[in-house]
């Protein structure tokens, strides 16, 4: 259980070092989409290298692309639904956007139950996975950062 407590610490502590990032450094809002942009596509990259092949390996292909089309749709629900309650502007960190916190609150439920279930599963497996889990530390630091922006710029 602490092993499992200790590699979630370290992935999610970079939204941490993020957050710091975006209230003491005043960047632009299109490095701040670089960053973010960098940060997802190391996420992407992890978890199809380390995950896509062992749920190959376990499961059938039928299995895999459902689990992946549901999760999309799940994903899809949540942004149709947050951006309904005035938060469409959120993806802005230009300040004065109503719906902000909403959409930071389901952004992060919706970023943290896939990162939490890929280490876990790769505890599991019998080994973390080192390169899965920096893809997480890396990925996370964007999110702090663009979300404390957008915080910041909102008061």
């Amino acid at each position: 259980m602490w092993g499992a407590f200790g590699w979630g610490a370290l992935a999610g502590g970079a939204v941490v070092i993020g957050a710091l990032f975006g209230l003491y450094l005043p960047l632009k809002q299109r490095l701040i989409g670089y960053i973010m942009s960098f940060g997802t596509g190391i996420l992407i990259g992890a978890a199809t290298f380390e995950l896509l092949d062992e749920a190959l390996k376990k499961s059938t292909t039928f299995v895999v692309a459902i689990s992946f089309i549901v999760g999309a749709l799940v994903f899809t629900g949540f942004d149709l639904f947050v951006s309904s309650r005035g938060a469409s502007k959120r993806k802005r960190s230009s300040g004065g956007n109503e719906g902000t916190g909403t959409a930071i609150f389901f952004g992060t439920i919706l970023d943290a139950i896939p990162e939490s279930i890929m280490i876990g599963a790769s505890l599991l497996s019998g080994n973390v996975s080192a390169a899965l889990v920096a893809a997480i530390f890396v990925s996370n630091i964007p999110e702090g950062l663009s979300s404390t922006t957008g915080l910041r710029k909102d008061g």
